[in-house]
């Protein structure tokens, strides 16, 4: 299987068509919405691979899953991958994203050769914490002075 680098979320990328270098714009660790539920109009999921000996040629699907903090899925994107160079990346854009609650949702990402069934163990899991705007109903990630953190 392909040796997983990273894996980022973002709020959007781009590719310098000259170079294929990778741009993300605004990294995601937290979201602060000024409501709850909401919806995010689109997430930018980069994925880094690395080949490993005899994939030369190989098909790999991805699948990627946001995860709420109850453990359910709010949204997944299986894509097709070759293995023809050492490195190769994969771009999930989740479109129209809904949120529903506070608390750590996890981006979950999964490889498996195209022919076989089983997806089995995430290959990495990505934290974005969303938080609710102080003032509101909803349970605050927000540091505050009543609770004695700080950032």
């Amino acid at each position: 299987m392909p040796e997983h680098v990273f894996t980022i979320a973002a709020l959007g990328h781009s590719v310098d068509v000259q170079t294929n270098n990778l741009t993300l714009f605004s990294v995601i660790e937290r979201i602060v919405p000024p409501q709850m539920p909401c919806r995010m109009p689109s997430l930018s999921v980069a994925t880094l691979w690395r080949r490993q000996p005899g994939e030369e040629g190989t098909v790999f699907t991805q699948r990627t899953r946001l995860i709420d903090p109850d453990g359910e899925e709010i949204a997944h994107l299986e894509q097709s991958l070759r293995a023809s160079t050492a490195q190769y990346r994969v771009l999930a854009t989740l479109a129209n994203v809904p949120f529903r609650k506070t608390g750590t949702h996890r981006v979950d990402v999964y490889i498996r050769p195209e022919d076989a069934q089983d997806w089995g163990a995430a290959a990495a899991s990505y934290p974005i914490d969303v938080a609710a705007m102080q003032g509101t109903d909803e349970d605050s990630l927000l540091p505050s002075e009543e609770n004695g953190t700080t950032s």
